[in-house]
This record gives C-alpha cells, sequence and structure tokens, in this order.
C-alpha cells in the first residue's frame, strides 16, 4: 500500500466518523442534504467498480454486503430520535440505541471484508464506497419519511410517530 492510499483511506474513515458524529447533535431534517451525499458516494462506488474486475462471486459478495448495509441503515434509522421543533422544523438526533446500531454496523462490515477475503473476495474502493452511500441512504431516506409522518397534537404541536 502507497502513501497516496494510506491517505485517502485515512481521509474516508474521517468522514464517515464525522458523519456518524453528526448523528449524534441534534439536527434540522434537510431531505436534499440526507440524500445527496450518499448518493454521490453510491454512484462513485459504482464507477469505480467499472474500472475493477470482478467475478461472479465477487458481485453475489457485494449484493449480500450492500443488502447488509441497507438493512443495518434501516434499523438504525428507526433508533434515532424523530420530533418537530416549536418552530415547525422536523428535527433528528441518534440514541444509544442508534451507536449500538453503529457499532453493530462497523462489526458486520469488518465481517464480511475478512470473510470476503477468505473466499478470495478482494475488498475494493467501489465496494466500499457502494457499501458506506447504500448505508447512509437508507438510514437517511428512513429518517425522511418518519419526518414526513410526524403528526399535529391538539395544541399544534407535532408529535413522533412510532413506526
Amino acid at each position: 500500500m502507497d502513501v497516496q492510499t494510506l491517505a485517502w483511506i485515512l481521509l474516508g474513515i474521517a468522514l464517515v466518523g464525522l458523519g456518524i458524529y453528526r448523528q449524534f447533535v441534534r439536527r434540522a431534517i434537510e431531505p436534499a442534504r440526507l440524500l445527496v451525499v450518499p448518493l454521490v458516494l453510491a454512484a462513485y462506488g459504482l464507477v469505480q467498480l467499472a474500472k475493477e474486475h470482478t467475478s461472479a462471486l465477487s458481485l453475489a459478495w457485494l449484493a449480500l454486503d450492500v443488502a447488509l448495509a441497507v438493512a443495518l441503515g434501516v434499523w438504525r434509522a428507526r433508533t434515532m430520535r424523530v420530533w418537530r421543533a416549536s418552530e415547525g422544523i422536523a428535527m433528528a438526533q441518534g440514541t444509544t440505541l442508534t451507536a449500538i446500531g453503529w457499532g453493530t454496523s462497523v462489526a458486520c462490515r469488518i465481517a464480511t471484508a475478512v470473510a470476503g477475503a477468505a473466499l478470495g473476495v478482494p475488498v475494493g474502493l467501489g465496494a466500499m464506497l457502494l457499501a458506506v452511500g447504500a448505508t447512509f441512504g437508507a438510514q437517511n431516506a428512513v429518517v425522511i419519511a418518519r419526518a414526513k409522518r410526524l403528526t399535529p397534537s391538539p395544541d399544534g404541536a407535532a408529535r413522533p410517530h412510532r413506526a
């Protein structure tokens, strides 16, 4: 591994870490921002995958990895607190269960990478970007959907919808 590759890996880890950290800070739900970044990551991952040599086994493994990433993203989204602030703005914030979800997601990502390597499936940049984009995208899409389902109470304030 050369220095440039290591630098890109460290930058990626830092950006994903920042994305995870931001989930635990109260923030307004901005659908465009929440969907654009994961879509760009996934699209760039697909571009990188097109440049990589892929076998039928690696494509099947990729499908399993992305499906797992999406499922974990949906699970984490359901653990987040979603509410409407007094100004009417939909808000979200991660909880302790969200942190557990992220720990589980990282453990699953490591496990699939190790198992894939044992099967001879290389873990390339494209697959990693696609999985990261898929997990953030699924999580953000569910959070947006939950925010849209907030129901107003008799006093005009929105109450969380528990799905």
